[in-house]
């Protein structure tokens, strides 16, 4: 930051302009949910952990994240995991955590754990990764903050081993982690690429019935995945009116793409896509 004293006659120093929250980085709301626990339920997680909160409507339920084997853990060990998160070592944007697809067969399972901690009439969500030692944190749809555990990841796995008693991958050692893992960057899903892709073939959405009834217009701004072959491969909404976003997922998943070019070829790709609602 740059600090600039004004003489007399000159103009004044600008204040410095406040730096924006980055998306998913709300440590304060999580401290306060995690405060105020008071029962959870701990399950393991499987399928696609891409932005687990994200709404994919009708058409992405395929691409969702699942659990199974839930336990249910009173208001002592609601607690006691909620203590062992807040003494993370670090907190950081939900979006630096890369996404991962894991087998739903527990025969061949991760350490991977979806926690349903409740408190004051809320849920709040942590998919626990022991192979990263992190912890992603969010609410139904929104993403709260990524959490780098620490000491607290071995507190952690003796709290979920004394609770899911049946789980195998807890009857054993935790995974261990290279000696330098706690300066690991975690950027999230990037890829350096020379050409953005383009669309080549649109569907325009769908006006629903209903949004005509309320007089409804407005943006649904879609977060795109897009395959080397220039197919959909994920959609979800990153904001818009609950009545429009089915429509509007629906749509995307149907458009078709130029991909992304990288120095090797073609390579998946991200992009976000404003579906428009007009009313004429």
């Amino acid at each position: 930051m740059l600090t600039a004293l004004s003489a007399a006659g000159a103009e004044p120093a600008k204040k410095p302009a406040v730096l924006p929250i980055p998306p998913g980085f709300d440590p304060a709301a999580l401290r306060e949910r995690l405060a105020s626990v008071d029962s959870a339920d701990v399950a393991r997680a499987c399928g696609n952990l891409q932005a687990p909160w994200a709404y994919r409507g009708p058409f992405g339920r395929e691409r969702t994240m699942r659990s199974y084997g839930r336990h249910h853990a009173d208001s002592l060990v609601a607690r006691a995991i909620a203590t062992h998160l807040l003494s993370a070592t670090r907190v950081d944007t939900a979006t630096k955590m890369a996404s991962i697809e894991v087998e739903c067969d527990p025969a061949r399972a991760k350490p991977i754990y979806l926690l349903a901690l409740h408190g004051r009439g809320r849920s709040t969500f942590v998919l626990l990764r022991f192979d990263v030692a992190a912890a992603l944190c969010f609410d139904a749809e929104e993403p709260l903050a990524m959490l780098r555990l620490g000491p607290a990841v071995d507190s952690l796995w003796a709290t979920l081993a004394e609770l899911m008693y049946d789980d195998p991958l807890l009857r054993g050692e935790r995974p261990s982690l290279p000696a330098d893992w706690e300066a690991w960057p975690f950027i999230g899903d990037t890829v350096v690429v020379t050409q953005l892709p383009k669309a080549t073939w649109r569907v325009p959405p769908v006006f629903p019935p209903v949004a005509i009834q309320m007089d409804l217009s407005g943006v649904v701004m879609v977060q795109v995945l897009i395959g080397k072959d220039g197919l959909v491969k994920d959609a979800y909404v990153l904001s818009g009116h609950p009545v429009l976003r089915d429509d509007a997922l629906e749509a995307v998943w149907q458009w078709k793409f130029k991909p992304a070019l990288s120095h090797d070829g073609p390579v998946p790709s991200w992009v976000a896509i404003p579906v428009r609602f007009t009313m004429k």
